[in-house]
């Protein structure tokens, strides 16, 4: 029989057992409110995330990096540090954007993606001088201070909304390494730099267009440099003139409409009702035109094919007898040509807008800088192309410009299939590539396509 003294011990076992279920019940209560809620905040990250994934999916990034498997090899797509970078020989990188086609360099770590056009947007002169931010080439790709600075600025839609600022330097290649020890700078658009010539491989890549085209960098003496036909970089001075490879990177999270990125299914950039008229199509009469500049209501096209003559042969023919200025007023000379005999033939002439067509002179005697190009000019209805107009067709060559040389010179500029201008004697025949302007709020029907072009009233 238990004593008293070990009743009350039991008794106090039995009160603090029960006071033990009580904590365990509280406690095992906490952990399901506290599993419930990490369950739920689980479930509410997830679905956020998954809604963040699906929202991303349709980015230019996303659909780069889920139709390509990274590899070591050396065609393909590359994980590098700072993104994933496309080398060696690809054929799944386009993207068109602005009517054009470009190819992709690399998505960043932040999912903004670099660009380089698939073709030279135009040929031309370096400049007075080896410096890049005073060249023709910067002043033409930006924005400066300069009158008629920016001209493929001004051919790209939705600058400020759609691209970031890209990063460049005029490197220098020691060894196998390119050292930024020169300019450097942060702009939209930048020239192909030798940086990236050889992360992708070089010749051996698809920056390797065969043709002639300038490259941001630093050759020997501080000389600039070119990718020259072979793919091979080749030292030059400041008065050649080569193509012109452009660069600019699209910000994080621009969208694709589709496309696989192949050159015959391009990924097609959602330019957020951001447009112009840049390369889109017009037919006049019979002849198809392409819009190569669009600053008003006024724009210009160039025709898409050779100048024939009656029997559908390329017409080929002198500038003039002894002059490469631009004179409709001088007989014999292919200003006079163009705006009388080509004029009057036209079932559309009535059409045709006039503009102003720029002839100053842009020669080593008065300094290649750009600008002289404009400091001269005449009101006319038809004219040719000039050195420093966007080049958006490199499959014509061999056809004369307009800007001269020298007022009274005897050599005219010719651009030739190898990205590079030529002078000859302004009495050597070459083709002809017409341009005119008009009015596009004349356009009643098509969409600009080459298949739906614009039809004017």
């Amino acid at each position: 029989m238990a004593s008293k003294k070990d009743k009350k011990k039991v008794k106090k076992v039995n009160r603090y057992s029960k006071g033990e279920f009580l904590f365990n019940v509280i406690s095992i209560c906490l952990m399901i409110l506290l599993g419930l809620f990490i369950g739920y905040r689980s479930i509410y990250y997830y679905s956020k995330g998954t809604n963040k994934a699906k929202k991303e999916v349709n980015t230019l990034a996303s659909a780069v990096l889920s139709s390509n498997k990274v590899t070591k090899l050396d065609n393909g797509l590359h994980q590098e540090k700072d993104g994933y970078v496309f080398k060696g020989i690809v054929d799944n990188n386009y993207v068109k954007f602005a009517g054009r086609l470009f190819r992709i360099i690399k998505v960043n770590n932040d999912n903004s993606v670099k660009v380089a056009s698939n073709i030279s947007q135009a040929t031309l002169l370096y400049g007075n001088s080896s410096s890049y931010k005073s060249s023709n080439i910067y002043n033409w790709l930006n924005k400066t201070s300069k009158t008629h600075s920016g001209v493929f600025y001004n051919s790209i839609p939705g600058v400020e909304d759609l691209l970031v600022k890209t990063s460049w330097c005029r490197g220098e290649l020691i060894g196998d390494k390119v050292e930024c020890s020169g300019e450097s700078g942060s702009d939209y658009f930048t020239l192909l730099t030798l940086d990236d010539y050889i992360n992708t491989l070089g010749k051996n890549s698809y920056l390797n267009f065969n043709k002639n085209n300038w490259i941001l960098g630093k050759g020997n003496g501080n000389t600039n440099l070119y990718i020259d036909e072979n793919g091979s970089m080749v030292s030059t001075d400041n008065y050649e003139s080569f193509g012109t490879i452009v660069v600019f990177t699209f910000k994080k999270g621009i969208k694709v409409l589709g496309g696989s990125g192949t050159l015959g299914d391009p990924y097609i950039v959602d330019q957020e009702n951001h447009d112009n008229y840049i390369s889109k199509y017009v037919k006049l009469g019979n002849d198809l035109y392409q819009v190569y500049e669009d600053n008003g209501d006024v724009i210009r096209l160039a025709l898409t094919h050779y100048l024939t003559d009656d029997v559908g042969s390329d017409l080929v023919m002198s500038y003039s007898e002894d002059s490469s200025l631009f004179n409709p007023l001088k007989k014999n000379n292919i200003a006079y040509f163009l705006n009388r005999d080509m004029y009057n033939a036209l079932s559309y002439k009535e059409k045709l807008a006039e503009c102003i067509l720029f002839t100053g002179e842009v020669s080593f005697s008065n300094g290649l800088d750009y600008e002289y190009l404009y400091s001269e000019g005449i009101n006319n209805k038809v004219g040719l192309m000039n050195s420093f107009d966007l080049t958006l067709n490199d499959q014509l060559t061999n056809y004369y410009l307009m800007n001269t040389t020298s007022s009274i010179g005897s050599m005219a500029y010719v651009y030739k299939n190898d990205n590079t201008l030529e002078e000859v004697k302004v009495d050597e025949k070459r083709r002809i590539i017409p341009t005119v302007c008009i009015d596009k709020r004349t356009f009643v029907s098509g969409d600009g396509s080459m298949k739906n072009p614009f039809v004017v009233e």
